[in-house]
């Protein structure tokens, strides 16, 4: 369908610009993949910060997280896989700090609520995927 491209083309390009908006953060991995079916976006998204020993790298990784379910989301029918988070790592034997975040979610053209992932929806919590 034209209009889903559409949509798709459109968040893809407002993903993009939220994270050119945070130079401290970079997206580590990340997946979308499209259900023509069900007309969802499956999203997994990992971020890191470029200076893991900055003293709010976990929060910019938790904002950057946040900021990715709440763009992509907005106004949209979407199922919360795996809610934005982030944690921050020393390596002990090289003392390096790292930070990461991550958020998990599928959301769909179609204008409605965010929800819990639940079976009974085909989109299992945690999951990615049917």
């Amino acid at each position: 369908m034209a209009d889903d491209r559409d949509w798709l083309e459109r968040k893809s390009a407002a993903l993009r610009a939220v994270l050119d908006s945070m130079p401290d953060v970079r997206l580590t991995q990340h997946a979308l993949t499209w259900d023509p079916d069900t007309r969802l976006l499956h999203c997994d998204f990992r971020i890191e910060a470029l200076d893991g020993a900055a003293p709010n790298a976990e929060t910019r990784c938790l904002e950057a997280a946040c900021r990715l379910l709440e763009t992509a989301a907005s106004g949209q029918m979407t199922f919360i896989r795996a809610p934005a988070e982030a944690k921050s790592d020393t390596d002990f034997e090289t003392g390096t700090k790292s930070a990461r975040g991550w958020v998990r979610f599928a959301t769909s053209p179609v204008e409605g609520p965010w929800q819990q992932a639940e079976r009974s929806t085909g989109v299992i919590y945690g999951s990615f995927g049917r």
